[in-house]
């Protein structure tokens, strides 16, 4: 099993970002306490975050991004986590829920997000022209494509290290658990009734 680092059992090279994660978050995640094992998985993935954090896409669309891709990766970590951050920033419980459920979303704008999301990681990475044609008709541009590709990118690594190393879902993430085998067998009665 993985050692779980806090700022007192890092290695020299991960105590700075650890620190500065707790101080930002209230706690550290296990995501980066798991990082903390190699300073430089650590450091590249911090810079990661924070140069995900500028551009064009505003902090909720940029949580729609995630957590519709952490539903597809099937990452359930990423989407208790992504739901805790969401519903902290004051995203509506109605459009958290229908990503997680996979359902459309009354705004017809983050519903394009979501749609060129899921089209990106489903085509591993080949949207289609009517892919770009309706993301382009949700108000969205060349430089949204590019931050959302950075914020696939982002979660694909969480996704799989998460995923990977078996991480336990942190208490602060616990009231926001998802699975998804839960979600698939969802899905497969909504289609069987549909």
């Amino acid at each position: 099993m993985i050692q779980l680092h806090d700022y007192e059992t890092a290695p020299e090279g991960s105590k700075a970002t650890l620190a500065a994660v707790d101080k930002a978050n209230g706690f550290t995640p296990n995501l980066f306490r798991a990082l903390g094992n190699s300073p430089s998985a650590l450091n590249g993935f911090a810079a990661f975050v924070d140069a995900n954090e500028g551009g064009t896409l505003s902090p909720a669309e940029r949580q729609i991004v995630q957590l519709t891709a952490s539903v597809t990766n099937r990452g359930e970590y990423c989407v208790a986590g992504h739901t805790a951050f969401a519903t902290s920033m004051g995203m509506s419980a109605e459009t958290i829920t229908a990503i997680r459920e996979n359902r459309p979303l009354s705004d017809k704008r983050h519903e394009g997000l979501v749609r060129f999301t899921r089209a990106l990681l489903c085509s591993q990475g080949h949207p289609t022209a009517d892919d770009k044609a309706a993301f382009a008709a949700a108000g969205f541009g060349t430089e949204q494509i590019l931050e959302v590709i950075v914020g696939i990118a982002l979660k694909t690594v969480t996704n799989y290290v998460t995923s990977g190393l078996d991480l336990p879902l942190d208490g602060q993430f616990q009231p926001h658990a998802w699975s998804a085998a839960a979600d698939g067998a969802e899905q497969r009665k909504r289609r069987a009734v549909g």
